[in-house]
């Protein structure tokens, strides 16, 4: 099995949002990003290359996410019994410990996963398929495809609903899980 972090078990968005309220003022609304471009918080270019520099200039800032709701089967998990987890992630570099540092202390700190498998890569899908991944779940509907392009038919692809992938249209192949732990409940069904 492999997951993403950010849009599937932890709180990017929410956090994100925050910074470019405490930078900028904006959003005025609490609704998550309608794009990958989050053009519904009006930021200019150079306001959403700022927020990406504070981040990048942060100390251990993915240490600092929630979790998202619908997450806490993964806490419960027998990984033994049926799949072992790899979570991908393509986070930007932060001062302090590198991304899959902090990405596996937060998995400990927030799921207590025990030396959790954090990889961390742009191109999921010739990842995916040479793990041979059983499944895969992201928010971000051109990982998916990447996967599906890769994976298929041997593996069962999941784009993960949010705000931002909502009008995109999911082809045969590819299915949508509402949370983690509906991904989860379906995968533990394979």
């Amino acid at each position: 099995m492999a997951s993403i972090f950010d849009g599937v078990v932890s709180d990017f968005d929410g956090a994100f949002r925050a910074l470019c309220r405490e930078m900028f003022g904006k959003p005025a609304h609490n609704d998550g990003p309608s794009d990958w471009e989050w053009s519904n918080y009006g930021l200019t270019s150079s306001e959403k290359e700022a927020v990406w520099d504070r981040i990048g200039s942060s100390k251990n800032w993915w240490l600092r996410l929630e979790p998202l709701p619908d997450t806490e089967e993964l806490r419960g998990c027998q990984w033994d019994d049926w799949y072992e987890p790899i979570f991908i992630t393509s986070r930007v570099p932060t001062l302090g410990a590198s991304v899959a540092r902090q990405s596996a202390e937060w998995l400990e700190m927030h799921y207590r996963i025990d030396l959790p498998t954090v990889l961390v890569a742009s191109n999921k899908g010739e990842l995916a398929n040479a793990l041979q991944l059983d499944a895969f779940i992201d928010d971000k509907p051109e990982n998916c495809l990447d996967v599906l392009h890769w994976m298929y038919p041997r593996g069962e692809v999941f784009l993960q609903d949010a705000s931002h992938n909502v009008a995109f249209a999911t082809p045969t192949g590819i299915h949508r899980a509402s949370s983690l732990n509906n991904f989860l409940r379906r995968v533990k069904q394979l």
